[in-house]
């Protein structure tokens, strides 16, 4: 059973190397989980009894669940460089698997990612700044929700397919190595506000997060 979804998943991900990265965060694709950076789940699927349901509870029927896939995507010269940072990463996985063990060398520690920023050409810092910045728009106010419909409504979310779960796995993991460096700050009104991502704050996300 492992073996056939890791295949599948490999698959699926090779169909779409075009359009994302081929290493992705190391995150199961049918959990979601709102501190990624903190505790990796250790199962990469469903517990059993979620598994065999068949049937969403009808409240499900009221949760809109393409909106959590439908995700910001980096493309050009950002994507290129998470590919290639990807690449470095895995390198010592791949400089020892053999034959399928390759694969898992695809799925890479989440707190790796927080990396990229001081890793990335500086060329490639500006248009990455405008992607985190989607992406930490995207995740925030999703991400309670995200945490959530796994389990609540497992049918549902996992009829999204493999390469739209790694697309979200991707934005959760940039999104919270920003946050992690940059957390909200409280104001003295009781308000909540957050640094805007710039050139010169993800730069410094990894020094920040270590």
């Amino acid at each position: 059973m492992h073996l056939t979804r890791l295949l599948r998943g490999a698959f699926a991900l090779s169909l779409a190397t075009v359009a994302i990265s081929k290493y992705v965060p190391d995150i199961p694709v049918r959990t979601g989980s709102p501190d990624l950076l903190e505790e990796r789940q250790a199962t990469p699927t469903l517990d059993s009894s979620l598994s065999l349901q068949t049937q969403d509870p009808w409240q499900c029927a009221t949760e809109i669940i393409p909106q959590y896939f439908d995700v910001p995507k980096p493309t050009g010269n950002v994507l290129n460089g998470i590919n290639s940072y990807g690449a470095k990463l895995a390198a010592p996985c791949l400089a020892t698997a053999t034959g399928l063990d390759v694969f898992s060398c695809w799925r890479i520690d989440p707190k790796s990612w927080c990396g990229f920023t001081t890793a990335v050409e500086p060329s490639v810092l500006s248009s990455y700044t405008t992607f985190v910045s989607a992406a930490v728009s995207f995740w925030t106010p999703r991400s309670s929700k995200v945490a959530e419909l796994p389990t609540r409504c497992p049918v549902a979310w996992g009829k999204r397919s493999d390469a739209e779960h790694a697309w979200l796995s991707m934005i959760m993991v940039h999104a919270q190595c920003y946050l992690s460096a940059h957390p909200p700050i409280s104001t003295a009104t009781g308000t909540v506000s957050s640094t805007r991502p710039s050139s010169t704050t993800t730069k410094t996300t990894t020094a920040t997060t270590k």
